[in-house]
């Protein structure tokens, strides 16, 4: 998957692509953008910084095992947000999925984007399921996860819900839809 154009409704165009080793600095300066209240919805509690070992994690990943997708704002290259999965065991189908979005452009439709895409990303290496945690108090994210597929709760801890996202049929590449539907 290379850089796609993108253009949310309300006309801002984004870049979206595979995170890069080399996106660490912008990593941090996206990071800086969110505020306190977003910091604490995607990180569940109080977070002044990323550590190196997170900034690796988020950016050193084999685009198979885990994945992060970064959306930049097309004119100015700015970090705009991320989504990324992490599959629970090796080569298994299930994969822990998050996303972040810069305080500035929340509410603009960039968690979706990368959703959609990040979604279509895994039925290519073969996940079936998301797996999230949501604040019960981000009633926003937990809707932007269930527009994915079949949401079911998997229970919930500390106000934190843990979701399971089934993957629509259509996110699963072209053989395994053909083999999916059956003869005809």
């Amino acid at each position: 998957m290379g850089a796609e154009r993108v253009t949310l409704r309300d006309g801002a165009e984004l870049l979206v692509r595979p995170v890069e080793a080399t996106d660490k600095a912008a990593m941090v300066e996206g990071f800086a953008g969110f505020g306190e209240h977003s910091r604490r919805q995607r990180f569940f509690a109080p977070k002044r910084s990323l550590t190196a070992r997170e900034l690796a994690r988020f950016t050193e990943v084999d685009h198979d095992e885990a994945e992060c997708l970064v959306a930049l704002d097309a004119e100015t290259g700015a970090g705009a947000g991320a989504a990324r999965f992490e599959r629970l065991a090796p080569g298994g189908d299930v994969a822990e999925v998050s996303v972040s979005v810069v305080d500035a452009w929340q509410g603009r439709g960039v968690a979706g984007v990368l959703l959609q895409r990040l979604c279509r990303r895994a039925g290519e290496v073969g996940v079936r399921t998301f797996r999230a945690s949501v604040l019960v108090t981000n009633p926003a994210m937990r809707r932007a996860f269930e527009r994915l597929g079949k949401t079911s709760l998997r229970g919930s801890d500390a106000g934190v819900a843990e979701l399971d996202i089934d993957l629509p049929v259509a996110a699963a590449p072209d053989a395994l839809r053909r083999a999916l539907r059956g003869p005809g």
